[in-house]
Formats: structure tokens, sequence, C-alpha cells
């Protein structure tokens, strides 16, 4: 029977007189020599004696009818039930063991295992259901599944461990021992299977360089460009030398005019042209570090002068040539300090305190001057200036600078009030109110000094908390005192 004969009229004839016997006697079971239709007798004699020629759709026709195949109706059950499964799953290997245990496994297991002694029927059946005869085959159709669907989803072969660590190394084990069919080469090669990571890698890089360089008109990929993490550190690799690049790569790579300096080099030259360029047009090299047409070169510029010690000779010499300037502001602990020291004196009558703001509008010398005295030039200082320091109350931390500001804004309110219970409930003094607390919590874990404590404690500040109708008590006070402040000022 061929497969233009699959639905054809006969076909269909003999289904109908099939059903018409089963409508009349109520089973399919067609007795042989059968007097009242000899033909149909002869065709299901046929069909029981030759159950291979059908096809896999005609076989499910006939078990929809309960055909009777007699001495094969047990094993025919199993096999339709087998042709349901591939229809459901796209492959006929079912596995033997499983969470359930599968009896139609354990059935086409033993069909593997008696391959040998099975009729030739039963072979070419199994065969025209696609089953694997071996378990490696088994294993090789699971995995391969497995690859097709990582493929559907990521466009690629290239499994990594971290994703499936089983199926990564049955894809290396494919990849390096190249043992396959030719029916399982070109199914691999169907779903884009990589035979030769390292020249797809090659392929796909120079793609993305290709691009780049349509794009910008040049390859000079930053290291962390945004759009492409991966290309830039590739073309840095490939600079550094520790890769070997094939000859045609590197010919194409050259013709593409790459340049083959390191990246930070390139950045140089090419911030130290934008500062030639800068020069030509304001007269100078002092960029500000906030300069809006290129932010990068205020930066860059603030960085050759902080790196100059480690810098090499050649670029120290091009850079003077230009007129750098190397220090903006010529100060140091023995030039002009009783001059900024008389700045800061100035500064703390003022604002009672002398914590200068790091970027103080007013006396920008100034704040970079105090900020040198806590780091830089600490060492520095003679005995005499440090103890100048020390007397006016100057804080050689951002943090004893807060703790000098904090305990000046509890002193103002100590002698507004008469008292240190800040209320939460002010807006003027939740961050005051706030630090309160921590102040307290800080006592508490022993992480205060005894100076400090001290110093608080002389402002009348209680360590535990007041009891709640004293402290809306005070609150109250707080505010009555407030509301006449304000009906005197008008």
């Amino acid at each position: 029977m061929t497969e233009s004969t699959f639905e054809n009229r006969e076909w269909r004839e003999w289904l109908k007189r099939l059903q018409n016997f089963r409508r009349e006697y109520g089973h399919s079971d067609v007795p042989p020599k059968w007097p009242a239709d000899p033909k149909l007798a002869r065709w299901a004699a046929k069909i029981r004696s030759q159950p291979d020629s059908l096809f896999l759709d005609q076989l499910c026709q006939l078990d929809e009818l309960r055909f009777n195949f007699r001495s094969e109706r047990k094993w025919m059950s199993r096999f339709v039930e087998l042709v349901a499964f591939r229809h459901k799953h796209g492959h006929a290997n079912v596995p033997a063991h499983g969470p359930k245990g599968l009896p139609l496994g354990q059935w086409l297991s033993f069909q593997r295992s008696h391959r040998d002694s099975l009729a030739m029927s039963r072979r070419r059946l199994l065969d025209k259901a696609g089953i694997a005869w071996t378990p490696l085959e088994t294993q090789w159709e699971e995995m391969f599944e497995k690859l097709a669907k990582y493929a559907s989803v990521h466009s690629h072969c290239r499994v990594t461990d971290a994703q499936d660590r089983k199926l990564a190394l049955w894809v290396a084990n494919v990849r390096k021992r190249r043992k396959v069919t030719p029916l399982q080469k070109r199914r691999l090669d169907r779903i884009g299977f990589d035979w030769d990571v390292a020249a797809s890698d090659w392929a796909h890089r120079m793609a993305d360089l290709r691009a780049f360089a349509k794009r910008f008109g040049h390859t000079n990929v930053p290291v962390r460009w945004s759009e492409n993490r991966t290309l830039g550190g590739w073309l840095a690799d490939l600079r550094s030398g520790r890769r070997k690049i094939p000859a045609p790569i590197k010919r194409e790579l050259e013709a593409m005019g790459i340049d083959w300096r390191p990246w930070r080099s390139q950045q140089w030259e090419r911030r130290f042209l934008e500062l030639l360029s800068y020069k030509q047009k304001h007269g100078h090299c002092n960029v500000p570090i906030d300069y809006r047409e290129n932010m990068e070169l205020g930066r860059w510029v603030g960085t050759q002068r902080m790196q100059r010690h480690a810098m090499s000779p050649d670029r120290r010499r091009r850079l003077g040539e230009i007129g750098f300037v190397w220090k903006k502001f010529e100060m140091s602990p023995r030039h002009d300090w009783d001059y900024r020291f008389q700045e800061l004196l100035a500064f703390r009558e003022k604002h009672g305190h002398t914590n200068v703001p790091q970027r103080w509008p007013e006396n920008r010398t100034l704040a970079f001057w105090v900020s040198r005295q806590r780091a830089r030039d600490k060492p520095k200082l003679t005995p005499a200036q440090l103890q100048r320091l020390n007397r006016i109350g100057f804080a050689w931390s951002v943090r004893e600078c807060r703790w000098r500001e904090r305990v000046a804004e509890l002193k103002t309110f100590y002698d507004r009030f008469g008292h240190s219970e800040v209320p939460k409930s002010r807006v003027e003094y939740r961050q005051l109110a706030t630090w309160t607390y921590k102040v307290r919590d800080l006592k508490r874990a022993g992480k205060l000094s005894k100076e400090k404590v001290r110093e608080i404690s002389s402002l009348g500040f209680r360590w535990g908390y007041l009891p709640e109708p004293e402290k809306q008590c005070r609150a109250q006070q707080a505010r009555a005192l407030a509301e006449s402040e304000k009906r005197v000022r008008l």
C-alpha cells in the first residue's frame, strides 16, 4: 500500500464497510471466510497479517473502530499509544523511568532489548514511529530537543554552564567528537549549531565592528560602550596582544584603519587635541571642571594635575610646551598660611564654626585651603600651626564638622527655650531632633566619647527619653513662645 492510496476512495470504502459491520454486530472482529461479505473478511485477514503495510494514521483509524488484530491486539494497543505519544510530543522516545513510571516506556524498553527476536512486521512499525533503538540515541534525542528549545529562545546554541550545565557538556562533546550521523548533523545545522565557536565568535565580533565603523566612521570603540560592552573589551584585548589574531582577520582590521595603541593612550591623545582647541579659543589651558561644552575635558585636565608625578616625561613636556598650569592654587603650609588663617578666623566670627563648605562661592580659595589642612597638608603643619587651629575649634574631619554644627544649633535652641528637648513636630527643628535621638543611641552603645557627653550635658541635655505628658508640655511651651515672638515681630 503506497502513500498515494492513503486517503483514497478504496480505503474509505473499506472503513465504511467495517463501520457497518460494527454497527450491526457490536464489534469489529470480522471472522475469516465470513459468508455474508467474503471480500471484507479477506481484507480484514490481510490487515491482520500485514499491519506494517499501513500508515500510522490508518492504524489509528482502525483502533478507533476497535479493530481486532487477534494475536497482535495487545501489542497493537501499546503501539497505538506510542503513536499518540509521538503526535503529542513530536518524538517516540518515551522515558522508561519517570516520576510515576510509564507502562508505555517500560513496554518500549522491552521492545528495544528484544529487537533481534521481534517479528519483522513489528520492527517495521516501530521504525515508522521513529523510535531510537539504543539508549544513546534516546539521550541524543532528549538533549537535541532541549537544545532546539534553547536556540528558539536565545537565537544561538552556545550554552553556558551557568544556564544548563548538563546541556552545555553535551554540546561541548558533540562539538569536540563530531560523532553524529548525517541526519543528526543536518538537524543540528538547521537550528544554527556552532561547530567552531572560535570562528563564529570572530565572525560575530567582526560584524559588530563593521557596523560600528559604518555608523561612526572609525573603529575606536570605547572600552565601556553602553550599547555593546563586550565589543569594546574584545577590541582592547586584541590591542593588548594577549590574543593571537588570525592573519586574514588582522589584514581586515588594518584595512579598516584600527589603531593598535591601547585605548587609554588614544583617549589621552584625543583629550590633548581638545585642550589645544580650547587654548586657541580662550588663550589658556585652565579648563573649568564644570565646562559645559565639554565636561569630560574639564575632568581630564584636573586628573592630569593630580597625576603629574606619575606621568611620563614626554606627556609632561608636551603639556608644559602649551602652557599647562600644574598648580591652579599656589599655596602650601609655608606660603601665605597666616593670611588664610586670618580669613578662617573671620569666617568663624561670622558663622560660628570653621567648617567652610567645600565649594564656598564667596571664597573658593579658602575652602580649598581648609580641605588641604585636613588631608594632604596636615603632616606638614608645624606644632604651632596645629595648636592655633585646635584653639579655634578646627574640625579635622567632615564628621567632626557636622558634630560642631549640630552642637551649635542645639546651643541656640537651649538659649532660646531653656531646655534641650527638641520636638520633632516642628519642621524647622526636625533634623536637629533626629540628631538628638541618634546621640542618645550612640551613648547607649558606648560609641560617644566622654568629652562629647560632657559637652552635650552642659546644655541641659537629658540622656533618657521624656515621659509623653512632659514631652507634650514642652512642645506646647515651644509653640507658645514661637507665637509670642511672632506677635512681637508684627
